[in-house]
């Protein structure tokens, strides 16, 4: 007996006829090989610029294939941990797609608990709906909350045009995808926010143009622009490249980091804290670099700004302790509306309605760079809802009894002499604002809060 499905978006198959030829669907039994990731990372190459987990059906559940796609970067896969937050599915525009199946046997069949244990239908909760991306024949739809996401991939399991390659993985084939990933997409995309930003305006150094599908022209000067996910596959020689930044904030890591020398650089810099890789601070121990070292870390935003005020407060008055409380400007990691955020419930909520209470590693990683001060400052951070610009304010207590007057001079003589370009002092009225695109402006606001000659200690309490 023949029955025309239409298949469903609950828990759990809609009819038993539907939960038998779930059942009977053929999958891998082991993780894609090297096509099947082909595919994979086409997509992700046109969805790089999220923060979100893809979720890609790889097999059964105990072999389920998830892959991580972090802002133009690589991507990482976990066979055994089947929490996820939020995932997305490709399907066909239109109408859930019809088919017919067998339901013979299926009734008596579904009464068994355990017919459910091997299933496509698995429970996992992912973020509300936020968007729908249409482009050429494919619909990429982020899935409700509590919806099964083994339905959207049986309705793409079910197109009859599939090839064994893309039924494995869930994924329409790559002719309906080709569009997405054009490469000639990329370079426009790059071109415009390369032109346009929203805190730094316009830019007026030149024309931004496309001279082929490798290379952008920034005035006469080209530029190649490489696509790989993978640090390694970046042909790094080939390009005269010596120095990298790796901004991605994905491979952090020293042996992460090391993959792209094998692609030719001699040296890589890390711009972010690195849990194993040496971190330098220009005005703090930039001395203490070797010319053997080719992998740093240039620290966070947050610890440039508090390392170099530290270090001189420490060598002029000596800080016994310090509490660092940072501002900060949000970023894209957080959320435009309140959503689910496991590791930090907090970090869910929406960034420009809220005043956010974070975690900071800036006050430790003081220590990393300015042995001296190794467990003396602590910090605390707060996200708020300014787009750039961000304040950290030292509240520390000193060895020598200083005045306000003998810190300020402190600071500026520094800020004029051998930190000149990397410290900056004002006594102006100045606000957040007033240093977004003006490096000269950069400095320290000191706030007038000092204590000082307290009986027994001669110590003082300086906030700036």
């Amino acid at each position: 007996m023949q029955e025309m499905l239409k298949l469903s978006k609950s828990q759990g198959a809609s009819t038993p006829a539907e939960k038998q030829r779930m059942q009977n669907i053929p999958y891998g039994s082991a993780n894609p090989g090297e096509e099947h990731w082909t595919a994979v990372k086409l997509i992700l190459k046109y969805l790089r610029n999220t923060k979100d987990m893809f979720l890609v059906y790889g097999g059964n559940m105990e072999r389920e294939l998830r892959v991580f796609c972090y802002t133009d970067a690589g991507y990482l896969t976990d066979a055994d941990n089947l929490k996820s937050q939020t995932g997305y599915v490709f399907v066909l525009n239109g109408e859930p797609i019809s088919m017919y199946c067998d339901n013979t046997g299926a009734i008596a069949i579904a009464k068994d608990d355990r017919v459910t244990k091997g299933a496509r239908h698995f429970r996992t909760k992912v973020h509300y709906l936020r968007e729908t991306i249409k482009l050429g024949d494919v619909k990429i739809e982020k899935i409700d909350t509590y919806d099964n996401l083994a339905d959207p991939f049986t309705k793409a399991l079910a197109f009859p045009k599939h090839s064994e390659l893309t039924r494995n993985i869930g994924l329409l084939p790559a002719s309906s995808f080709m569009d997405i990933v054009e490469p000639g997409f990329d370079k426009v995309v790059e071109v415009y926010m390369f032109k346009y930003d929203s805190v730094h305006g316009q830019w007026k150094k030149g024309d931004i143009k496309i001279k082929d599908e490798k290379t952008l022209l920034f005035g006469d000067k080209p530029v190649t622009v490489f696509g790989m996910k993978n640090p390694e596959e970046i042909p790094w020689g080939e390009a005269g490249a010596e120095y990298v930044v790796e901004s991605t904030g994905v491979f952090t890591a020293k042996d992460k980091a090391a993959a792209h020398l094998k692609g030719g650089a001699k040296k890589v810099v890390i711009s972010a804290p690195s849990a194993d890789a040496p971190m330098f601070v220009m005005g703090v121990n930039e001395k203490e670099y070797k010319s053997d070292i080719t992998i740093v870390s240039n620290a966070s935003c947050t610890t440039n700004c508090l390392a170099p005020l530290a270090k001189v407060i420490n060598d002029k008055f000596g800080i016994v302790e310090g509490l660092m409380t940072t501002v900060h400007s949000i970023t894209a990691t957080q959320k435009t509306v309140d959503g689910p955020s496991m590791k930090d419930w907090r970090g869910g909520r929406a960034a420009s309605f809220n005043i956010i209470p974070s975690s900071t590693g800036a006050a430790k990683a003081v220590g990393k760079v300015l042995p001296a001060l190794n467990g003396k400052l602590t910090g605390m951070a707060f996200r708020v809802p300014t787009v750039d610009v961000s304040v950290v304010d030292l509240t520390a207590r000193l060895e020598k009894p200083a005045s306000y007057d003998d810190i300020k001079a402190a600071i500026k003589a520094e800020a004029e002499g051998s930190l000149k370009g990397i410290l900056g002092f004002t006594e102006d009225d100045v606000v957040s604002t007033d240093f977004v695109g003006d490096c000269s402006l950069k400095g320290v606001k000191l706030v007038e809060k000092v204590l000082s000659g307290q009986p027994g200690g001669g110590s003082s309490l300086v906030e700036a």
